[in-house]
């Protein structure tokens, strides 16, 4: 797996600190996610992770554009996709759940 997220971190622009630390944010709120989504009502549960999820999108844009790591164009298609898989994720979790 390390050289893996050496790889990723060298193509994408980012290091490989940054890989690790994304890796297990993804993760603990994938876990937490889940979680939630075994309650028995998930109301209130699926506002606050659209409010994260927003606040996330917002942080990663504000990162791009502070220039934070010098991103190729594999890093921004890698990040893009990142995103969008963590999302599939999530939905799949909740649907899971609501439908068990």
């Amino acid at each position: 797996m390390s050289r893996l997220a050496g790889w990723v971190a060298e193509i994408s622009g980012t290091t490989l600190a940054t890989e690790y630390a994304m890796g297990a944010f993804f993760i603990a709120y994938g876990i937490v996610v889940f979680g939630l989504a075994a309650m028995q009502s998930v109301r209130k549960p699926g506002i606050a992770v659209i409010i994260a999820n927003l606040l996330y999108t917002i942080g990663a844009v504000a990162v791009v554009l502070a220039d934070v790591w010098p991103l190729t164009t594999t890093g921004v298609v890698l990040d893009t996709r990142q995103r969008g898989l963590h999302a599939g994720v999530r939905r799949t979790a909740v649907l899971w759940a609501c439908a068990g």
